[in-house]
C-alpha cells in the first residue's frame, strides 16, 4: 500500500523546491502539475511524526490518501505523456504508440523514480547522448526505473551494472529492461556497499546533494582512471557546493547544464 501526499503549489519553482526537499525523506516518486505536488510513499515508511511534521511544514496545503499499488498505472496512463530529449531520444510507456525518434526508451515507471518528465533524468539522458558509451562498463547508482541504465545498453555498452535500496525499484527496472529488451543489464537490491569490486569507465549518480556528500567518495573507488561520473538529483543553487565537493576529491569539471532550476555536471580525474 502507497500513500500519496499532495501540497499545493503557487508555481514550478516552488513545487522543485519542495520536491528537493521531500527526497530527502521515504518518498520515492513525485509527479506534478501547475497547481500541485505530489509524492508517494509505501504506508510503512511514514512514522506519524513525519506525517505531522510535513502537516506543519506546509500548514493548510497537505493532503493523504492511500493508494493500492495496482492502481498505480492508471495514474500514470492519466498523466505520463511521451517525453523527447531535445529532439534525440523518445522516452514512452507502453501504452503509447511506437515514436519516430531514432533512440527510444520504453518506461513502465509504477512508484520508480525516474520518466525523463523530471529534469535531472533529462538531463542525464541528453549528457549521455554525447558519450562514447559502446563497448564500455556502466554503473547505474539508485537506478529507480532503470531508464539511464536501460539507455547504456541501447547504446551497446558491453557491461551495464544497476542497483536500488528499494525492491519496488529493483522489480520496475527489470520490468522495463525485458520491455527495450535489453538482456545485458545486471541489476540487484543493495546500497553503496554493495557495488562489486570492480571499476566502471562511467557512473551515473542521479541523487541528492546529502546523498552525494556522504557517498561519493565510495563512488568513486569504482572509477576507472579516464572514466566520467554524471551527478544530478542537485539544485542550482548548490552548484558551488557539488563543485567543491567534486574538486576536494581530485576531480574536475567536463561539462554541465541546468534545466528548471537543477543541475547537472559531469567530471573526471583532475
Amino acid at each position: 500500500m502507497y500513500e500519496e501526499l499532495t501540497i499545493a503549489t503557487e508555481s514550478e519553482s516552488e513545487a522543485e523546491i519542495i520536491l528537493a526537499e521531500l527526497s530527502d525523506l521515504p518518498f520515492d516518486s513525485f509527479t506534478t502539475d501547475e497547481t500541485s505536488l505530489r509524492a508517494y510513499a509505501k504506508v510503512e515508511q511514514l512514522s506519524k511524526s513525519l506525517r505531522k511534521d510535513l502537516n506543519d511544514q506546509y500548514l493548510n496545503r497537505t493532503s493523504w490518501r492511500q493508494i493500492k499499488e495496482e492502481n498505480w498505472n492508471i495514474l500514470w496512463e492519466k498523466n505520463f505523456t511521451p517525453v523527447m530529449i531535445e529532439d534525440k531520444i523518445c522516452v514512452r510507456a507502453p501504452f503509447h504508440e511506437p515514436s519516430t525518434a531514432r533512440e527510444e526508451i520504453i518506461v513502465s515507471p509504477k512508484m520508480a523514480f525516474g520518466t525523463a518528465h523530471h529534469a535531472t533524468t533529462y538531463m542525464m539522458l541528453n549528457a549521455m547522448h554525447s558519450l562514447e558509451l559502446a563497448n564500455s562498463s556502466v554503473l547505474d547508482i539508485g537506478c529507480g526505473t532503470g531508464i539511464l541504465g536501460i539507455y547504456a545498453a541501447n547504446r551497446n555498452s558491453i557491461e551495464v551494472g544497476a542497483y536500488d535500496f528499494d525492491e519496488w525499484s529493483v522489480a520496475n527496472t527489470i520490468e522495463n529492461a525485458g520491455l527495450n529488451s535489453v538482456d545485458k543489464l545486471e541489476v540487484w537490491l543493495g546500497d553503496v556497499d554493495s557495488i562489486p569490486k570492480r571499476t566502471y569507465d562511467y557512473i551515473l549518480a542521479n541523487i541528492n546533494l546529502n546523498t552525494l556528500r556522504d557517498q561519493l567518495e565510495s563512488y568513486l573507488k569504482h572509477l576507472n582512471p579516464n572514466g566520467l561520473i554524471l551527478m544530478s538529483g542537485v539544485l542550482a543553487t548548490d552548484r558551488k557546493a557539488l563543485q567543491e565537493l567534486a574538486q576536494a576529491l581530485n576531480l574536475k569539471l567536463v561539462s554541465e547544464q541546468t534545466r528548471e532550476n537543477w543541475l547537472q555536471q559531469t567530471y573526471g580525474w583532475n
